[in-house]
């Protein structure tokens, strides 16, 4: 989906050059990235805690897999950027 959008997608380590900067390591050595805006994506992974009701739950990785979307959709929480995801879907 961010690819499509023009979004280069980098799997490695990064740093913090300066404002503009980040130096990347990965399996293809170093390299620098300018751009004049940057998101770093730290890789987190999104999990469900055990409450009644939470095998109705999905988490952030399980919403891109389904064949539909909802037409109604509550998030709470880090969620909060699905919602706006999915308004766009």
């Amino acid at each position: 989906m961010l690819e499509g959008a023009g979004v280069t997608l980098f799997n490695a380590r990064a740093r913090l050059a300066d404002a503009h900067t980040v130096t990347l390591s990965g399996e293809h050595g170093d390299i620098s990235v300018t751009a004049r805006k940057i998101l770093l994506a730290t890789g987190g992974w999104p999990w469900v805690p055990d409450f009644p009701g939470s095998e109705y739950a999905l988490d952030s990785n399980q919403i891109f897999d389904l064949d539909t979307f909802p037409k109604r959709f509550f998030s709470t929480g880090r969620w909060l950027y699905c919602g706006g995801v999915l308004q766009h879907l």
